[in-house]
């Protein structure tokens, strides 16, 4: 996949940054020192690191609406155009024709990703929605028995990787 364009909110001082095209291999950011370019980079650097730094909403989200934070904000938004292997490959999981070219995934604060083809809205009719997943993930059971403090921290860590796992599309 390659990245088509991109979009970062709420972010340090980027309260928008719009929708960024990328044309080609080489792409420049160019302004002023203070103004955001790092900022940027960091925010889409975020969306998909090799080593785990997820989005703080303590230290990055805009200081003049501190009281206005969410966690379900989404941070970065990238398109991406599909190869045509990977078409084909989404073709075989949906047994439908691909008729997108593009991919459209989000990230929020709290580290979940949202996948939607925006050119065609039927292409998964019976997948779960991400609500559907944590309405599920939230009945998951807990011990009754009495049990000790370190048992129950155990299943409280259990219950957030599956959480964990869900979000990142690891279910069937």
């Amino acid at each position: 996949m390659d990245i088509q364009k991109f979009r970062i909110r709420k972010y340090r001082n980027i309260e928008d940054s719009k929708e960024i095209r990328l044309l080609g291999n080489l792409t420049c950011i160019v302004g002023k020192n203070q103004s955001g370019k790092t900022a940027l980079l960091r925010a889409l650097h975020k969306f998909n690191p090799l080593v785990i730094d997820p989005y703080d909403m303590r230290s990055e989200w805009p200081r003049g609406q501190r009281t206005a934070r969410n966690p379900k904000q989404i941070v970065c938004e990238v398109c991406f155009k599909l190869s045509s292997e990977e078409k084909k490959g989404l073709e075989e999981i949906t047994d439908k024709p691909m008729t997108t070219d593009n991919v459209l995934i989000t990230k929020d604060y709290e580290g979940n990703f949202e996948f939607t083809f925006p050119d065609q809205q039927d292409l998964f009719p019976n997948s779960l929605h991400p609500n559907d997943i944590d309405r599920i993930c939230n009945d998951l059971p807990v011990s009754l028995a009495p049990v000790t403090d370190q048992f129950n921290l155990h299943i409280r860590e259990c219950i957030e990787e599956v959480k964990r796992l869900s979000h990142e599309g690891r279910f069937d």
